[in-house]
């Protein structure tokens, strides 16, 4: 997955929009979340939100090869960080969902110290981890694919 060119473009893509959005954790989490007409543990069918927005077309653009992906590979969730740290795209939309993993939800669990751990590892390379669960709750893999500092 770290070779493949469809999660390098939506790492790059979504972060550049994340970044552009004002207060992106809490217009996120309203978009994907709270506004999402889908039931919790269900956040996924959203293909995108109506709000116009660049991280929305892109979400349309992407998130549904992403969500076949992990449904074909029968994985918990897969993840993608920015360089900061932020979760800038999930396809599950969980509580986790546009924290950062230095400051937010994911941060003192085992997963985000993990990463924390990481992100001191050599500039330009993309990294793939593959976790068995980020809850006690999850029961299948999840994939976090990263780009460091």
């Amino acid at each position: 997955m770290s070779r493949n060119q469809v999660f390098l473009s939506a790492l790059a893509d979504f972060s550049s929009a994340f970044a552009a959005l004002p207060e992106p954790q809490k217009t996120l989490q309203k978009l994907y979340i709270t506004d999402n007409p889908n039931p919790t543990g269900q956040k996924e069918a959203l293909d995108a939100a109506s709000d116009g927005s660049e991280y929305s077309r892109l979400h349309a653009q992407y998130h549904p090869w992403i969500r076949e992906f992990l449904q074909t590979g029968g994985y918990y969730d897969i993840f993608l960080f920015n360089t900061s740290g932020d979760l800038v795209y999930t396809v599950f939309k969980e509580l986790d969902y546009a924290t950062n993993m230095n400051t937010g939800a994911v941060a003192c669990d085992r997963p985000g110290r993990r990463l924390q751990g990481w992100a001191c590892r050599p500039l330009g390379r993309v990294q793939l981890l593959r976790l068995q669960a980020l809850r006690p709750e999850q029961q299948r893999a999840g994939i976090l694919h990263l780009r460091p500092h």
